[in-house]
């Protein structure tokens, strides 16, 4: 249980839950009508604004501009996100100006989302075995 047992009870009776026992994307929950409050529909809907922008002026990847959405106080206030993203992101968010200025300089860019390597899968690197001899 990874929200406490009486959170996770609450949850699981309102259908928040998904087969895993995780709390379900909030874009679903309202799609699936559990969540009905008018502003928070709002708010996501400014929430999904602010991501849009970032990833395509901005160069940001999807995973950052969605956190740096959620983290914000006003959720479409696009220059709080950018603030936000470089004081906690700083590494991801000068990849995204290097993006930016080669978009900017007229080259073709594609933001990168995530690595090739799988989630939970580690690389080890290990020295080659030594050939002959003792």
């Amino acid at each position: 249980m990874a929200y406490g047992y009486e959170q996770t009870r609450k949850w699981r009776k309102m259908g928040y839950l998904n087969e895993k026992g995780l709390l379900k994307e909030e874009g679903q929950l309202i799609s699936e009508g559990l969540i009905t409050d008018e502003e928070v529909i709002n708010d996501y809907g400014k929430k999904l604004e602010t991501i849009r922008i970032l990833r395509e002026e901005f160069c940001v990847r999807h995973k950052h501009a969605k956190e740096a959405a959620n983290e914000i106080k006003v959720k479409n206030d696009v220059n709080e996100a950018i603030e936000w993203l470089r004081f906690h992101k700083e590494k991801d968010w000068g990849i995204a100006e290097k993006g930016k200025a080669k978009r900017d300089a007229g080259e073709t860019h594609e933001v990168q989302e995530e690595s090739d390597v799988e989630e939970g899968v580690e690389i080890y690197e290990c020295e080659p075995m030594r050939l002959g001899g003792w």
